[in-house]
């Protein structure tokens, strides 16, 4: 069971993190920062001096150092819980999105152009490679040298990418029937799932590292053929059973267009990545993707 804990948002609540059992933290829109250090049941609000600007991501490798980045990739750290943070040097991170740190002082950061950069300080950051994403939306590592990152490329040709050498290479692969990987998390290299929009969720198969063949990702829904794809004009449904209905998503989640007509049109669409989702009489739900061209 779930509990509800309310905040003094004046917006979104962006990530939360809890590096103990005990210690929590919670950022938002308009610098807001929540601690709570017993175990989520209550939260108090940290102030970080002079920042009004949205909070969109932090990491806590421990329970008094942290990382935050702001909604224009400023990234700042704290050794004493909150208490005060000092502003790092991001010229040499890009547009930074992600965060994720494996101690105090080793972790990683994923710019929203694909880069990765590295530290083993916890101040400094060194290229870490090329994912092949251009939007980013998650970053996981189970170790210094294995992590994970999802994300969408507007030609759909990628939606996630992992290292197994510290950033050196990354090898890129594409959802089967997924849409845009909003989020990935690991136990081990054989024990990994992939989250995308509309309730997607796609699992590790078995033996090795993540790897491009069916028999390594698994859908738990898909099953809907879209012709042609990439299109220009319309786009015909086709499904192992009648469609009842379907809905249209750009990547940023928004609903487009929605029917039940068997043949979509598409001329009045922006060019880019959508996803379609379409319910079945039978009740079953399919999804892909769509290239609008």
């Amino acid at each position: 069971s779930f509990s509800t804990q309310t905040l003094d948002a004046t917006g979104p609540l962006n990530a939360i993190h809890f590096p103990t059992a005990t210690t929590g933290y919670v950022c938002g829109n308009t610098g807001k920062l929540w601690k709570s250090t017993n175990g989520g049941n209550t939260f108090s609000p940290i102030t970080i001096r002079g920042v009004t600007q949205n909070l969109t991501e932090l990491h806590f490798p421990s329970a008094s150092v942290g990382y935050v980045l702001d909604e224009f990739s400023q990234l700042r750290k704290t050794i004493n819980g909150g208490t005060s943070f000092t502003v790092l040097n991001n010229v040499t991170v890009g547009s930074a999105k992600q965060l994720w740190f494996l101690n105090d002082t080793t972790g990683y950061v994923l710019s929203n152009n694909g880069a990765v950069y590295r530290t083993t300080n916890g101040s400094t950051f060194t290229p870490a490679g090329n994912t092949c994403l251009q939007t980013v939306f998650d970053l996981y590592c189970l170790n210094d040298s294995t992590c994970f990152a999802v994300g969408s490329f507007t030609n759909a040709s990628c939606d996630v990418s992992f290292t197994s050498n510290r950033g050196e290479s990354w090898t890129n692969l594409t959802f089967p029937y997924a849409y845009a990987g909003w989020g990935v998390h690991a136990i081990d290299t054989a024990t990994i799932w992939l989250v995308g929009q509309n309730q997607t969720i796609i699992r590790r198969g078995t033996g090795g590292i993540l790897t491009q063949d069916g028999e390594a990702m698994t859908p738990f829904r898909g099953g809907i053929q879209l012709i042609p794809n990439p299109a220009t004009e319309s786009v015909v449904l086709s499904a192992s059973s009648p469609i009842d209905r379907w809905q249209l998503f750009d990547i940023s989640g928004r609903l487009c267009l929605e029917g039940n007509e068997k043949i979509v049109d598409v001329r009045l669409l922006k060019a880019g990545l959508y996803c379609l989702r379409a319910v079945c009489k039978d009740g079953e739900v399919h999804q892909s993707k769509l290239i609008r061209q």
